[in-house]
């Protein structure tokens, strides 16, 4: 029965992870170098350094597509530097189909919005978490309506 605040304050710390917030920063630095000329491959060699995976592609719930991203990608048209974002986009999906076959997934979506609406490398992870805290803030909730303590496990010594 935390209270909310910590409740949402301890669930942003553990988003802190390369798979979750970290993950949205890699993948704006990865497509900031692309934008800026970098080829798709050095840039991904540089972005492999750090053990982390492939920033933006891939998700182990979204085999293929992640609908998310496919849902974002439309609406860099109508952004300022839209048209410069995708070309990255692209070239950086198809090095990374030619060699890993991973789909893009939301990371890469949101730091491409972030990119053509020509904000900062950390809205990306801002965006996200922003919309996770919705989620976070309901769950609290739910819990708060169930029995306190029902998922306590029972222990029962029986060493010596």
């Amino acid at each position: 029965r935390a209270d909310a605040y910590a409740a949402v304050s301890a669930a942003l710390g553990a988003a802190d992870s390369p798979l979750h917030i970290s993950a949205a920063t890699r993948t704006a630095r990865l497509l900031t170098r692309v934008r800026r000329g970098m080829e798709p491959e050095r840039a991904l060699a540089e972005a492999l350094q750090d053990g982390s995976g492939i920033p933006g592609f891939g998700h182990p719930l979204y085999r293929g597509v992640d609908d998310r991203a496919d849902a974002l990608f439309p609406l860099l048209t109508d952004l300022p530097d839209g048209e410069g974002t995708m070309d990255a986009v692209r070239r950086l999906r198809t090095a990374v189909a030619d060699r890993a076959r991973l789909a893009p997934n939301v990371d890469l979506a949101l730091a491409a919005l972030a990119s053509a609406a020509r904000l900062p490398e950390d809205a990306p992870a801002t965006v996200f978490v922003v919309g996770r805290t919705a989620g976070w803030i309901a769950h609290i909730a739910a819990e708060y309506a169930e029995p306190a303590m029902r998922l306590r496990p029972r222990g029962e010594y029986v060493g010596p």
